[in-house]
C-alpha cells in the first residue's frame, strides 16, 4: 500500500505551513483454503488476516506564520493487524 496526503496546518489565522506524508506499508494476507473451509462447516464466511510492517515519512514545510528557518522532517515505523470476514453467497455454483 503506498499513499499519500498533504494537510495544511493553520490554526485561527496565520498559516504555519504544510505536512506532507508518504506510507509505504507492503501488506500481506492470510486466509483458509475452500478445503479447510467445507471440512469445518463454513460455507458462507471467509475468515481472513493482513499483516503489514512499513515507514511513515512525513515533512513540514513552513508557513506565513514561521520564522524562515522553521522546517521539519520525521519518519515513523508503522505495524498493522487487520481481520475481516468476507459473506459470500450460499450459492452451490460456488463449491463446484
Amino acid at each position: 500500500m503506498v499513499e499519500w496526503h498533504r494537510h495544511s496546518i493553520k490554526q485561527w489565522g496565520p498559516e504555519f505551513g504544510t505536512l506532507d506524508t508518504l506510507s509505504i506499508l507492503p501488506t500481506k494476507a492470510f486466509r483458509p483454503t475452500r478445503a479447510y473451509l467445507q471440512d469445518h462447516g463454513l460455507k458462507a464466511v471467509i475468515p481472513y488476516g493482513s499483516l503489514g510492517l512499513g515507514v511513515n515519512t512525513n515533512s513540514i514545510s513552513q508557513g506565513s506564520g514561521l520564522p524562515s528557518t522553521a522546517r521539519a522532517s520525521f519518519e515513523i515505523i508503522r505495524w498493522r493487524f487487520a481481520s475481516e470476514a468476507a459473506l459470500i453467497s450460499p450459492s452451490p455454483a460456488i463449491w463446484r
